[in-house]
């Protein structure tokens, strides 16, 4: 389903840096009852093991890529 997630054409222009990535460290904590994971930061309970060793570096690089993101038009 396509309305699962955000409209990230729309990070360029409208999300900061520093919102996009505490979002991502812990989106439940921005939109109780998503069913986005936090595969980045830690619950508070401790007990949920990070899936990558770096996650600090692989959120960066998602952030790079959605402030980066090109959208194409031509279909709307």
């Amino acid at each position: 389903p396509l309305d699962w997630g955000p409209d990230l054409s729309i990070a360029k222009q409208r999300l900061k840096r520093d919102w996009m990535t505490h979002w991502l460290e812990n989106p439940p904590g921005y939109q109780p009852g998503t069913r986005m994971p936090s595969f980045f930061g830690e619950f508070s309970d401790g007990e949920y093991e990070p899936m990558f060793e770096d996650g600090e570096a692989r959120m960066e690089a998602l952030v790079h890529y959605m402030k980066h993101l090109e959208t194409d038009d031509a279909g709307e």
